[in-house]
């Protein structure tokens, strides 16, 4: 039961990190036009939280388990790296678009 818990949190986080990005993202295209790259990743991060909400509710501690919990460990470590190159992009010193 506490696996579940784990998972069922570190989704959670995941879809809190993309979220976070979207934020970041509304506010720097709003002050600046951003490169097209970071359109292409705005764009995707609905199906990314879509597909984890499915996990999600899907997820009933499967024999899975650990696999699950590796994909989503690298997911959490992606999603926060791309929030880091975001915010880092949009606060460029002395320059900051946020």
């Amino acid at each position: 039961m506490a696996e579940a818990i784990a998972v069922l949190g570190l989704i959670g986080a995941i879809i809190n990190i993309t979220e976070a990005i979207k934020e970041t993202y509304k506010i720097a295209a709003a002050a600046h036009k951003l490169p097209e790259a970071f359109v292409v990743v705005n764009d995707r991060i609905p199906v990314v939280q879509k597909t984890l909400a499915v996990i999600q509710t899907a997820y009933r501690g499967t024999e899975d388990e650990t696999a699950i919990r590796e994909s989503l460990n690298t997911c959490k470590e992606n999603a926060e790296d791309l929030r880091y190159i975001f915010e880092q992009v949009c606060t460029v010193e002395g320059d900051g678009l946020l």
